[in-house]
């Protein structure tokens, strides 16, 4: 797992650091962007498909049955994910938020609770290369051996996913913009050679990110709600579909037939979910229309009217990594998610599919984890 692979690394430059921080619950985010919170609405929130900030809450009642979960397709499934044998469990009913946690509820979360994330706690989290503003590519930055694009960096948290000399995701009334920068690549980004991709200015309705599992618990029980078991949120991908690979069948693009200018057919192919197209991690062609996240629902729903299960960001779940023992009697056991994110590819991180799975500790948080909450 590299993610715990750099946590180890990490440790050693900022041991003092992490000592103080984890004492005195310190943080030196400017978070004066909270307090606006209230003047939030439909307008600057820029939300899609008609979507409003009630329907941002609302969750969907999900009937309860008999869930054939994982795969038993050794061609596809990460054997040290513990993705398989399928094995049948039951799962009651139960409800499920209709869309990720968005950056402004948690801003909301944290205007009346004062909550401070693990990654705000640690001093840093891990960005993508793409995301990482040029500037913070002078410093002494650590990589990941064998995927040097995951870096640490730090001061990035869930308001400042890309760092402090990055953009917040609450700046209000700002027009939003998504460009990339055509400069020359620093020669901090060693083999990856990516342009500067400049985040939007106004994510408040973009999914929440550098969210640990401690910080997706403790919103959610906050929310009054809780986090969604693994069998639950495969049940809820699933969206009434038997043994699919994704939450719209087993086809990642599907495609219909049109009529184009000369009479002719041609193939259009529709997008389900905002992942990797491309080259990874060298360069991402966003035919689907993103490059990082995407507001939520910006893409259609499964049958139960559920967006983003698959892609987008990764999203924390409860239950045991060791699917087979159904049971959480070992607490220092490895973090499950779900979902796969906007860097899974067909040719790298195969994981944007229901039964994928991830483990990691319930401290780390990245540029692509966030989470939905369920009761």
């Amino acid at each position: 797992h590299l993610f715990i692979l750099l946590k180890i690394i990490c440790i050693i430059n900022c041991f003092f650091y992490l000592i103080d921080c984890s004492m005195c619950d310190c943080s030196n985010t400017d978070r004066s962007n909270i307090d606006n919170l209230n003047n939030l609405n439909n307008d600057n929130l820029n939300l899609n498909h008609n979507h409003n900030l009630n329907d941002l809450n609302r969750m969907i009642f999900i009937e309860g049955g008999e869930l054939l979960m994982g795969t038993n397709d050794s061609n596809i499934a990460y054997t040290k994910d513990l993705e398989m044998p399928i094995i049948k469990i039951k799962v009651n009913s139960f409800e499920i938020d209709k869309f990720e946690v968005t950056n402004e509820q948690f801003g909301q979360f944290v205007k009346q609770t004062g909550y401070i994330t693990d990654s705000e706690r640690y001093g840093w989290s891990f960005v993508f290369i793409a995301f990482i503003p040029y500037s913070a590519l002078e410093q002494q930055l650590n990589q990941v051996a064998g995927a040097d694009f995951w870096i640490q960096i730090y001061d990035a948290n869930w308001l400042y996913p890309e760092g402090s000399q990055g953009n917040t995701v609450l700046l209000l009334n700002s027009k939003s913009k998504h460009n990339i920068n055509n400069k020359t690549t620093n020669k901090k980004r060693k083999k990856i050679k990516l342009a500067e991709v400049e985040q939007p200015l106004n994510r408040a309705n973009h999914p929440v990110v550098h969210i640990s599992w401690n910080d997706a618990n403790a919103y959610c029980n906050w929310a009054g709600k809780r986090l969604p078991t693994e069998a639950e949120w495969e049940w809820a991908a699933k969206g009434g579909l038997v043994q699919k690979l994704f939450s719209w069948g087993d086809q990642l693009f599907p495609a219909s037939k049109i009529k184009n200018s000369d009479d002719y057919e041609d193939d259009l192919f529709k997008f389900y979910a905002n992942i990797w197209h491309g080259n990874f991690p060298y360069s991402d062609d966003s035919i689907d229309g993103y490059i990082g996240t995407a507001p939520v629902g910006s893409f259609e729903a499964n049958n139960y009217g559920l967006h983003d299960m698959l892609g987008n960001v990764w999203e924390w779940v409860d239950g045991p990594f060791d699917r087979l023992k159904q049971s959480n009697e070992n607490t220092n056991s490895l973090k499950i998610q779900k979902g796969g994110s906007f860097l899974c590819s067909p040719t790298f991180c195969f994981r944007y599919r229901i039964s994928a799975r991830m483990g990691l500790t319930a401290d780390s948080s990245a540029s692509n984890t966030g989470f939905r909450c369920a009761k």
